[in-house]
């Protein structure tokens, strides 16, 4: 039977998941932005510059919008992706905006909580499904600029 604390505890992680997993969106979108608009600099300052210009408008957009910014710059995204891109925005936005106003009631009681952990479980699956698929298409991406010369090599 999950405590309180167990409840808790588990909200931060996957709240945690889900910043993770805003900043992996967003390195995509950088990514592929800075590919698509062949914005690539010789000078290491001016590549910092640009990667920073790319940040700023990244900051001041929602998850969704950013979301639906990589789905306009991947437009043959497939079903899979889209649909586990769209899982993980929907259960970060339930975690996000009034999850313990939702499961107040369930807060109360061992099994109400055990219901409660059942649902941060399957919205911290969603997200890291998510999350795991975008930081491979980055690698991919990356290991792509790499061989273009377009990147430094990788260290190590």
């Amino acid at each position: 039977m999950a405590t309180e604390s167990d409840v808790f505890d588990l909200f931060g992680r996957v709240a945690f998941k889900a910043q993770m997993f805003e900043l992996t969106i967003g390195t995509l979108v950088i990514t592929m932005k800075t590919i698509t608009a062949g914005r690539f600099a010789d000078d290491e300052e001016e590549h910092r510059q640009l990667a920073q210009d790319f940040i700023n408008k990244v900051n001041e957009k929602t998850l969704g919008q950013i979301v639906g910014d990589l789905k306009l710059l991947v437009p043959n995204m497939g079903d899979e992706i889209a649909e586990a891109l769209g899982q993980a925005l929907d259960a970060r936005n339930r975690l996000i905006h009034g999850f313990f106003a939702v499961v107040m009631d369930d807060l109360q009681t061992p099994e109400g909580r055990d219901r409660v952990v059942e649902n941060l479980l399957s919205k911290l699956d969603a997200i890291r499904s998510a999350d795991d698929i975008s930081n491979a298409r980055i690698e991919e991406l990356h290991q792509m600029m790499r061989e273009a010369g377009l990147m430094p090599p990788q260290a190590g």
